[in-house]
């Protein structure tokens, strides 16, 4: 809807071009759950997969994980055991309490907000965008096509964590 998959794939392209290995994380999948992990573009064998899950069954459980975070967890071992110089992930719904949350960005990017996923993070941009201002960390940048009510929410969270913003169409085309 926003642009949330396309950045994260152009982004990771663009890392891996430049030489850096990539870990990449998508979410939906298309066909098999190995496409959310992808390693310089190539997706994570079943087999692989499977041991990757296998791998983190214990503290899911005990944690009572959902799908999605033993997905992230499953694949952020995937880019370590690839050696990865850098990962890029796709926040899922949200992000103030979504699972890729727990790693330390270098860079933040909310894409855009639009009233989509409204009975879970809000019935207006502005609720939706402090949804999404939850990935915003102190002085990391923050890259944002948002608009409206939503930049101020985002320039506001932004602010609050001396987070450099750099909005689109003001900053850069």
């Amino acid at each position: 809807t926003n642009g949330k998959g396309s950045v994260a794939r152009v982004l990771a392209g663009c890392l891996q071009a430049a030489g850096a290995t990539t870990g990449l994380f998508t979410s939906p999948h298309l066909q098999r759950v190995g496409e959310r992990a992808r390693v310089n573009g190539v997706a994570t064998p079943d087999r692989e997969m499977d041991e990757l899950v296998a791998a983190v069954r214990p503290a899911a459980t005990a944690l009572e994980a959902t799908f999605f975070e033993v997905i992230t967890a499953a694949s952020l071992l995937r880019f370590a055991a690839a050696g990865a110089d850098v990962a890029v992930l796709e926040v899922g719904l949200g992000g103030r309490l979504d699972a890729t949350n727990v790693v330390a960005p270098d860079l933040t990017i909310v894409t855009g907000v639009a009233l989509d996923h409204t009975a879970v993070l809000g019935e207006t941009e502005a609720a939706i965008a402090t949804e999404k201002a939850g990935i915003v960390r102190r002085a990391v940048p923050l890259v944002t096509g948002a608009k409206g009510e939503a930049l101020r929410v985002l320039r506001e969270r932004a602010e609050a964590l001396a987070a450099p913003l750099h909005v689109l169409g003001r900053d850069f085309r």
